[in-house]
């Protein structure tokens, strides 16, 4: 027997333009909205600045700019980033599913795109909240360096997310015969079996991660997992409710 699905496809092709399309319209009024924002955080800046130069009491200075009005504005430029994210994803979402991603795959040190990754984390936390464990010096792998990249900082940002304070994360590089496998362990809420068979479903988010009160849209592991199998590797999950999650992705290895 045999199914007609063109109708399937043009439905599919309709909805990933409407996305394409709704997300292009998104991004230049926030691109915009995010620039004024800017433009007004500096005006702050150089108010505060000039009213230095004056000498004027802290309680003058703060009857004139409220402490209020600046951290309104980084809330919105945080807000405005969050925004941005997400519609990014949704493109690139559209972009993997419809085979239009467009990778440049070449031979990479994985282990210098890590410790960029890392170097980034480290602004946000504690420099000993991240530890980056590498077997051999050198490790090549097959991959588009973009996407290595954004593999890494995807389960990174995971595993800091849903991880108890001070604990730690633990990011390892290791050769496993013609494959490179990047691991990130954390210590965290850990995920259920049951979770576990749709934890990379698109917009999939677990009870434990809803509970422990953590954002997102349940896109970053859809979006990990296809761009490891783009690269002919494969992503692993292990897991124990309480007890943290290891993540695993192999790459093809460089000879």
């Amino acid at each position: 027997m045999i199914n007609d699905i063109t109708g399937q496809k043009a439905l599919e092709n309709s909805k990933d333009e409407f996305i394409g399309t709704i997300s292009h319209e998104l991004k230049n009024p926030l691109c915009v909205i995010r620039s004024l924002t800017q433009t007004l955080v500096v005006c702050l800046q150089n108010r505060k600045a000039a009213i230095r130069e004056l000498g004027l009491t802290s309680f003058t200075a703060e009857a004139l700019i409220p402490a209020t009005e600046t951290e309104c504005l980084q809330k919105t430029l945080a807000e405005i980033d969050r925004m941005t994210k997400i519609i990014d994803k949704m493109v690139q979402i559209t972009r993997i599913d419809s085979g239009n991603l467009g990778l440049q795959v070449s031979a990479c040190d994985l282990a210098i795109i890590t410790r960029e990754v890392i170097a980034g984390f480290r602004e946000l936390t504690h420099a000993n909240r991240i530890r980056l464990e590498c077997e051999e010096t050198g490790l090549r792998g097959l991959i588009d360096p973009g996407a290595f990249h954004q593999i890494t900082t995807n389960l990174i940002s995971n595993a800091l997310k849903y991880s108890p304070p001070n604990s730690t994360v633990l990011v390892k590089l290791y050769r496993h015969q013609e494959f490179v496998c990047l691991s990130v362990t954390d210590h965290g809420i850990g995920i259920s079996l049951e979770e576990q068979r749709t934890i990379f479903h698109k917009f999939c988010r677990t009870y434990s991660a809803t509970k422990f009160g953590a954002e997102g849209l349940g896109l970053g592991l859809y979006i990990t997992k296809k761009l490891v199998e783009l690269h002919g590797g494969v992503i692993k999950l292990t897991s124990q409710p309480g007890c943290g999650s290891t993540f695993e992705a192999s790459f093809p290895a460089v000879r």
